[in-house]
């Protein structure tokens, strides 16, 4: 199945939470540059991930996650 991270809900949520790429990192349990390359597209977080954060951003991982269609 493939998935996009919806990068700019994730930024606009970082801000409501006052998160900076390291605290979101810690709380996730990554490094500051694992969040850096999510936000930047280089590459996607797993599923494990995905959860951790849509949770520290309270976010529901249908607004965090855009599942694309197959063709």
């Amino acid at each position: 199945m493939k998935y996009r991270l919806e990068v700019l809900k994730m930024n606009q949520a970082m801000i409501r939470q006052g998160f900076t790429r390291a605290a979101l990192a810690e709380k996730v349990g990554v490094s500051p540059a694992c969040i850096t390359h999510w936000c930047k597209s280089t590459y996607k977080p797993s599923p494990k991930h995905i959860l951790k954060l849509a949770n520290a951003l309270h976010l529901s991982v249908e607004e965090l996650v855009h599942l694309e269609q197959a063709d």
